[in-house]
């Protein structure tokens, strides 16, 4: 639950070979003289993402909530660009590059119960490439449950969930895309931060959604 705006995070990744991509996060913070007012931030980065989870930071920020820091090749960029995004939108801006940096306490506070919605639109690419397209990758849920979890300062509760495609396979998609292993990693760090599928219906048939079944969708409301 954010209480006092709304947040709406965005990632676009260049192919490979280009100079690199760009990471966009929007927000709509409330503003004295209008609360629908957008502003936006991009920070670049190199085109590639690390590739085993729980994605640490490759950089030991002083904020951090946990003390590992990331060796694996390649960089963790995904991680500087958004904690970069945070600080050109100039949350908490006095504090940065303190330990008592807290960048989304403008939007929540201890105690709420937080949703973060990435992209899980489908487990496989039909075009045989891999899922950069189609889902959000976990390295840049990585920093943004890290600041959430700051924000709300042992108090509170997060959900991480979407409703994929009737076609999808859920427990293949949180695994391909590093979404499952990254939960699994707070849950063992005794966080309270659980996964869910809101979809209501679900296919067994991969594309042809005749045979539905009803599924759990989000149990609570």
């Amino acid at each position: 639950m954010v209480r006092s705006g709304e947040v709406l995070a965005a990632c676009r990744c260049r192919p490979a070979g280009a100079r690199g991509f760009r990471e966009g996060l929007m927000l709509r913070p409330p503003t004295a003289g209008d609360r629908r007012a957008s502003v936006v931030a991009i920070a670049e980065t190199m085109p590639a993402y690390p590739a085993e989870p729980p994605y640490h930071p490759s950089e030991a920020y002083p904020e951090r909530l946990f003390g590992d820091v990331g060796d694996a090749s390649p960089a963790n960029g995904a991680y500087a660009a958004v904690r970069q995004l945070f600080r050109l939108l100039g949350f908490d801006a006095s504090r940065y590059g303190t330990p008592a940096w807290n960048p989304l306490g403008c939007v929540i506070r201890p105690g709420d119960r937080v949703l973060v919605k990435p992209n899980l639109v489908l487990h496989l690419n039909h075009l045989g490439h891999d899922l950069t397209s189609v889902v959000t990758h976990a390295a840049v849920l990585r920093p943004i449950l890290d600041f959430v979890l700051i924000a709300l300062d042992g108090q509170g509760s997060v959900v991480v969930g979407d409703a994929p495609l009737q076609s999808c396979d859920f427990d293949q998609v949180v695994a391909r895309s590093g979404v499952g292993p990254l939960v699994q990693f707070y849950r063992s760090r005794g966080f309270p931060v659980e996964l869910r599928d809101f979809r209501l219906v679900t296919s067994r048939d991969g594309l042809y959604p005749e045979p539905r079944r009803a599924s759990a969708g989000d149990q609570a409301g």
